[in-house]
């Protein structure tokens, strides 16, 4: 019995020990290290708070900067309803100043990719296929946003307006592959197969590529007699 007491005892003046000895470890560090610390979390806290008011001016800033955005877009599709190929020219002017003053002075990179977009769509339409397929291209390059999957499909539609019809097979593969479930694949399969076919007499591949879209999307759709259809006029060559 006196065993099992001492064994008790040794065990919780043990614990008193640790726990004495933890006590004074961490009273020291304080008094050494306390100021260091207090400073550097004060330190933080201003930081943090530095970069929560960045970007709440950055959103206030970028409201203000889309209003200039919304009115490119309004000026945009004026150009559709114009009386005249005068005021036609006026408005698209009037976007395309506006668009790039957004890609200028924008804060955020959405906000200034949705700018290009709108920029690049425009120059499209106005025939200006060399900037609007560069501007394409570069925000394909963005992955994260929301409009690189149709940008990068515009990049290979300019290729073939601008005859680089290498690189548009290129890109339209490039856009098969990353976007296996794109609504744009069923386009894009057809302006490569078309490219195929047409621009470099590779009709096997042309017909390939079809009929693999086939295979992969057994689902009735408003493409799959289009589908049919084009394949049966490549090997009938009357396409």
């Amino acid at each position: 019995m006196k065993t099992e007491n001492n064994t008790q005892n040794k065990i919780e003046s043990k614990k008193t020990f640790d726990a004495n000895v933890l006590v004074e470890i961490i009273t020291k560090f304080l008094i050494k290290y306390g100021r260091l610390i207090l400073i550097i979390s004060f330190a933080i806290i201003i930081i943090i708070g530095a970069i929560l008011a960045y970007f709440a001016w950055v959103e206030s800033y970028d409201k203000a900067i889309n209003i200039k955005l919304e009115q490119g877009i309004a000026a945009y599709m004026r150009t559709s309803n114009s009386q005249s190929q005068e005021e036609a020219m006026r408005y698209t002017a009037v976007a395309s100043d506006l668009f790039r003053e957004v890609m200028a002075d924008a804060k955020s990179n959405k906000l200034k990719l949705r700018a290009t977009y709108e920029l690049a769509s425009l120059l499209f339409d106005t025939k200006n296929n060399i900037e609007a397929g560069r501007l394409f291209a570069d925000i394909a390059k963005k992955r994260n946003f929301y409009l690189a999957e149709p940008s990068l499909y515009n990049r290979g539609i300019t290729q073939i307006e601008l005859k680089e019809y290498d690189n548009a097979v290129e890109t339209f593969n490039t856009f098969i592959k990353s976007y296996p479930k794109s609504y744009l694949l069923p386009e894009a399969t057809l302006s490569l197969a078309n490219t195929l076919y047409f621009t470099q007499g590779k009709d096997k591949e042309a017909i390939e590529e079809l009929k693999n879209w086939l295979v992969k999307n057994t689902n009735e759709s408003e493409y799959t007699k289009i589908f049919q259809e084009n394949i049966s006029l490549m090997e009938s060559k009357i396409y």
